[in-house]
């Protein structure tokens, strides 16, 4: 696979693919998208993506990856998607992430992620779309998040976050909002107080 070194789209997803990603993938160094889902890969996500230095697209999703989400993925500094949910994924969300300062798509949803939000994924500031859901994470939202403000859709469900919900109000963007299955507290009126016309909030299930 690490000699097709001019290939710069990758699709092999919706298949009956299995075994582990191969690092020969990092040779790949023109990709600028790679589609593995939908498949029953196994094994660790492998560090060597880190040099995937053009990657724009990265999906993973709905597979059987284990182990913790590698710290080098931070160092794709051109991402602008990342899809690695319905795995068996777990250890914390890597503070790296945060370095993903294209990232407008991120989803890390049904995994054993544990652990707390990081405060370091607000850097990541062109955030459109944020799924954290059916994990083990802990902690409260930070108000830091709220530099979030291009943020359309929001899942936070099914976890074990708590504290109040108050810094969620200044997500002028949001449209699609599921907190539900928590253990947030405090008025829920603080979580409409920041909202105006300009807020166009569709979804809410908390």
């Amino acid at each position: 696979m690490g000699l097709l070194d001019k290939l710069v789209d990758l699709s092999l997803n919706n298949n009956h693919l299995s075994g582990s990603i191969p690092s020969d993938l990092g040779l790949l160094g023109r990709l600028t998208a790679l589609s593995l889902f939908n498949n029953q890969l196994s094994g660790n996500i492998p560090s060597e993506l880190e040099f995937l230095g053009q990657l724009q697209q990265l999906f993973l999703q709905n597979n059987q990856l284990s182990g913790n989400i590698p710290s080098e993925l931070g160092l794709l500094s051109k991402l602008n998607y990342l899809y690695l949910n319905n795995n068996q994924l777990f250890g914390n969300i890597r503070t790296e992430l945060g370095l993903l300062t294209r990232l407008q798509e991120l989803d890390i949803g049904s995994n054993s992620i544990s652990g707390t939000i990081p405060g370091e994924l607000q850097h990541s500031i062109v955030l459109q779309i944020l799924y954290l859901d059916h994990n083990y994470l802990v902690g409260t939202v930070a108000s830091e998040f709220s530099n979030w403000i291009d943020l359309t859709d929001l899942n936070i469900g099914n976890n074990q976050l708590t504290g109040e919900l108050s810094s969620i109000a200044n997500m002028k963007s949001l449209q699609a909002l599921v907190v539900s299955d928590n253990r947030f507290s405090g008025n829920l009126e603080n979580l409409f107080e920041g909202t105006n016309s300009s807020n166009s909030i569709e979804t809410v299930d908390v």
